[in-house]
């Protein structure tokens, strides 16, 4: 099957690590023989109006290789937000979103572009957590199973690297701009009866703390998925 992909990767002050990731998905395209493939790379400024030099080193490595692109917003966004305008830029018949920090194991990327055209989404989930800090692990383990108790479903992970096909993504675009936007978009896709096949993948350690976890992030999370069940429950009665 060739495959036509979008790499979506959002960087926000990953200078130690945004080209370690860029450099290492151009390396699985080769692995896997994928051509018809763009990188799409989106960066913003801080909430200070600052950069630590990630916009520089992106517009460099682009200068080197077309495929990999950088779409830079001069203020500040949230993950969702970046992801959208992403997803709307995308030319490609699929879309994966591929963090900048450079936290994942490349041969789970493998793993994971491997099963694209096996079902409507390859969503994956983590199978080594202790790389991670423990508030981490705790955070996402009561996120997901919160979720599977809200929505009633068994999903392992809902904030993986997740593929979709671009259509449906366009269709199921997030409200939110916050961390849940991932969840948001998978609990959409469920919902329309998508089908899905889910890939264990291992990370690995990172430079810096991850910034999903900031309280504000946090607030609006929950935010998101209040009114995402409220918005769920209010449908399910018009059907009924």
């Amino acid at each position: 099957m060739a495959i036509s992909l979008s790499v979506l990767m959002p960087a926000l002050n990953e200078a130690k690590n945004i080209e370690g990731a860029i450099r290492g998905v151009l390396g699985i395209m080769t692995t896997l023989g994928i051509d018809d493939f763009e990188i799409l790379v989106l960066t913003c400024l801080d909430k200070n109006g600052e950069n630590d030099g990630t916009v520089d080193i992106v517009r460099r490595l682009s200068e080197a290789e077309p495929r990999v692109k950088s779409i830079h917003v001069d203020g500040y966004q949230r993950l969702g937000e970046k992801f959208r305008n992403g997803v709307l830029a995308a030319a490609k018949e699929f879309e994966v979103r591929i963090p900048g920090d450079n936290e994942n194991d490349n041969h789970s990327f493998i793993e994971i572009l491997s099963r694209i055209g096996q079902a409507d989404m390859v969503l994956s989930y983590t199978v080594n957590p202790e790389a991670r800090p423990m508030h981490r692990r705790i955070i996402s383990w009561v996120y997901t199973r919160s979720l599977n108790l809200l929505f009633g479903h068994r999903m392992k992970y809902y904030n993986g690297i997740n593929v979709y096909r671009s259509a449906d993504l366009r269709a199921a675009l997030p409200k939110t701009d916050s961390f849940a936007y991932s969840a948001e978009i998978v609990l959409n896709l469920l919902r329309q009866k998508k089908s899905y096949v889910e890939v264990p993948v291992r990370v690995q350690g990172k430079a810096g703390p991850s910034k999903a976890l900031r309280w504000d992030n946090l607030k609006k999370v929950v935010a998101a998925i209040s009114r995402l069940w409220i918005d769920f429950r209010l449908k399910k009665k018009d059907v009924s």
